[in-house]
């Protein structure tokens, strides 16, 4: 019984983490027309390289992880670049990263 609560909670504590962890993806582009992406979020005048990803079939999508932020809301922009280096923003998003609460009335029974 024991065992079976403290897997219990263990399940529970890591469901909550990968829950808690916001991650970006685009729709899949043409690696011929895009080169990657840069990201910028909070202040909006801070632009670094996004992370991008590659599909089998060759084309790149955005794949940028935000589980190492604090909780808040964020505004984040995404654009693409070409090999010449000109762009074009997205839409912005605004996301709130909130922790889900703790479980409430934990107890052993007998």
């Amino acid at each position: 019984m024991k065992k079976a609560i403290i897997f219990l909670i263990i399940f529970v504590c890591t469901a909550s983490y990968v829950l808690a962890s916001p991650y970006l993806i685009s729709d899949p582009q043409d690696p011929n027309e895009i080169k990657g992406y840069k990201i910028t979020w909070d202040d909006g005048q801070t632009w670094q390289e996004c992370g991008k990803a590659i599909n089998p079939n060759g084309e790149i999508y955005v794949s940028q992880d935000f589980s190492g932020i604090p909780e808040g809301t964020y505004v984040v922009r995404v654009k693409s670049y070409n090999i010449w280096g000109e762009s074009a923003d997205s839409n912005q998003i605004v996301f709130k990263k909130k922790l889900p609460p703790l479980p409430i009335n934990m107890r052993l029974s007998p």
